[in-house]
């Protein structure tokens, strides 16, 4: 619990001093040291507080849900099964459609590369060759059909 907050809050300090280092001169002359120092320092405790209530939440649920379901099989199994088989139904299908979500974004974003790049092509001509030639290649059919008497 506590290691993995620390590695978070090592992340984040890690991340702010990169940031730090990269502004211009005319920040350090406006802001002082102080204010940056103790800008850090909140933000740092803010984050690490963050986190090791977001753990001992998470692990306070996942005992909660084990007790819970603990009690269920007890007291009624065939009921419990219908339960867990419910809620790994329910889990399932947000599982699906988040990764439909993810997917859909994808596909949006490969969708707008590829009408670029095909308005591109159409733009560059690409496009009357393919197809501007088509026209004349069956005046051409037509013509033979003709001569040849068909």
């Amino acid at each position: 619990l506590l290691l993995s907050s620390e590695k978070v809050v090592r992340s984040v300090r890690i991340s702010l001093f990169e940031a730090l280092q990269h502004q211009s001169y005319s920040f350090f002359v406006r802001t002082s040291p102080g204010a940056i120092v103790s800008r850090l320092w909140n933000d740092v405790s803010s984050v690490q507080m963050f986190v090791q209530a977001l753990i001992l939440a998470g692990l306070g649920n996942t005992f909660l849900a084990a007790a819970t379901l603990a009690c269920m099989f007890v007291w009624n199994w065939k009921l419990a099964l219908l339960s867990v088989s419910f809620l790994l139904s329910f889990g399932g299908f947000l599982v699906m459609l988040v990764s439909l979500l993810f997917l859909e974004r994808n596909a949006r974003r490969v969708g707008r590369a590829g009408l670029g790049q095909m308005t591109q092509s159409m733009r560059g001509g690409g496009f009357r060759h393919v197809v501007g030639g088509a026209g004349s290649r069956m005046r051409e059919r037509f013509d033979r059909d003709d001569r040849n008497g068909n």
